[in-house]
């Protein structure tokens, strides 16, 4: 049985019937209200349901009508996707220039790229190697144990006091 054509001996108006049925929201869906929809009597629609299969019918429809919502929802998930990975790699491309700029040739650190490095921008290079450092070194959380008090430490903490010792460095 094909749910979508009209079965065998079916006739248009009986199809036609069906489409009505088929076509109602689920939560609305019932034999009298297509009854009252097409002006016709109870008899001949359930005999025409049941001769036709209605309810399995609309109910591959309804199944039909999801797996197209949810393709659709998954398209447009991977087309969303696609997009902020194209903003990551150009924001990656920007930072990393930047970057650059702070090594010379020969790996070491251009002082005079340091210098004109803002707080900002310094805050955030540290931000992202604590994180990273965190991250690799397998800490779930962002809070990390220094060993001499063995006390709790934010990363944010642990930025701060580095970003301190850095600026006193670079006076």
């Amino acid at each position: 049985m094909i749910w979508n054509e009209r079965q065998g001996k079916e006739t248009a108006k009986a199809y036609k019937a069906f489409t009505i049925y088929r076509d109602l929201p689920t939560e609305e869906r019932s034999l009298q209200k297509t009854c009252e929809i097409l002006h016709k009597n109870t008899t001949t629609i359930r005999d025409w349901s049941a001769k036709y299969s209605w309810v399995d019918r609309a109910a591959q429809h309804d199944v039909y009508l999801s797996n197209l919502k949810l393709k659709k929802r998954e398209e447009h998930k991977l087309k969303t996707l696609e997009e902020h990975l194209s903003i990551i790699k150009m924001l990656r491309n920007i930072g990393a220039s930047k970057f650059k700029k702070l090594i010379t040739k020969e790996g070491t650190i251009n002082e005079e790229g340091l210098k004109n490095l803002t707080k900002t921008e310094a805050t955030n290079l540290l931000k992202l190697a604590l994180t990273r450092e965190a991250k690799v070194m397998g800490f779930e959380e962002t809070t990390l144990n220094i060993a001499k008090k063995d006390e709790p430490i934010s990363i944010t903490e642990r930025l701060q006091k580095n970003y301190k010792k850095y600026l006193e460095e670079i006076k």
